[in-house]
């Protein structure tokens, strides 16, 4: 038997030493990959394998789930969570891990919820793109939760009507995943117990087939985001209350008091797309156009 760069403990078959890293690693203490190269090797390879993120619908859960598969070590996301914290999600090597992002089905009866997940998901795709490696495999499911799923029958659920062609569940999640950059390779998946009825799959390929030939990505993306703003004024339902109460409270996030964010993307989208906002706002798209007189 060839010396182990471990030592006596190297011996050990496979199986056990990866009983023992787990047991450490469950234990949150992540030391051990700096103590020897050796070690390094013998962990980071099921470390890093796959990771799952998880992205629910539900106000009162993490912002974003990330846990190891082998190790089942968990970390979390708040949506106030800093540069600090997000560091640790740009830095993991997704150039060695398959990335499985699972978003579980909104509930329609509190309609808000999907505008949740388009919060989640844009995010996810900002931290992606930010990531140090390029991501080597990222698989997205789609899937049932509390007894909701993405359809009902052969029907695309759509907790928010849209005004015009029908802008479905599952189209409001994917459309923000298009902005993904340096993925070697990238697959959909729609779970469900009644896939061989299951409508929305059909579609949902169709989209993502066209997705390279959409003329104006950042024009759709634009266009749900202040719908949805536009919306969350008289939605009804808890995640629509608590969606309003964030907006306030980050409305101001500057040391200048006068300054708004918030207010100046908002004034932005009304510039740059007046077309968008006389769609779902008339009366900000005539204020603004008065603006524009005024400066005359």
């Amino acid at each position: 038997m060839e010396p182990s760069p471990m030592g006596y403990f190297g011996r050990l078959p496979v199986e056990l030493r990866m009983m023992i890293w787990t047991d450490i690693l469950t234990q949150r203490s992540t030391t051990i990959l700096r103590t020897s190269s050796a070690i390094y090797d013998d962990i980071a390879g099921p470390l890093y394998e796959t990771f799952q993120i998880t992205l629910s619908p539900n106000y009162n859960d993490p912002w974003l789930t990330l846990q190891s598969t082998w190790t089942k070590l968990t970390w979390e996301l708040q949506p106030r969570d800093g540069r600090r914290k997000r560091k640790k999600f740009w830095k993991l090597l997704y150039n060695r891990s398959k990335l499985i992002v699972d978003i579980l089905a909104p509930q329609p009866k509190d309609p808000a919820q999907i505008i949740l997940l388009w919060k989640k998901v844009h995010d996810l795709v900002t931290i992606l793109n930010r990531a140090k490696y390029d991501r080597s495999h990222i698989v997205v499911r789609l899937k049932q939760h509390q007894g909701q799923d993405w359809q009902n029958g052969k029907t695309p659920v759509q907790n928010i009507k849209y005004p015009g062609d029908p802008h479905p569940n599952h189209l409001i999640v994917f459309l923000p995943l298009c902005r993904l950059i340096r993925v070697r390779k990238m697959e959909f998946h729609l779970i469900s117990t009644d896939v061989d009825r299951f409508a929305t799959h059909r579609g949902f390929i169709r989209y993502v087939n066209i997705t390279r030939i959409f003329d104006n990505i950042d024009g759709m993306v634009t266009d749900i985001d202040f719908f949805f703003e536009c919306k969350l004024d008289v939605l009804p339902g808890r995640t629509a209350a608590m969606l309003r109460l964030d907006r306030f409270a980050n409305w101001f996030t500057t040391r200048d008091a006068e300054t708004s964010p918030y207010q100046r993307q908002l004034l932005l989208t009304a510039w740059e797309y007046p077309n968008i906002v006389a769609t779902h706002d008339p009366y900000l798209a005539a204020w603004v156009r008065s603006m524009e007189l005024d400066d005359i």
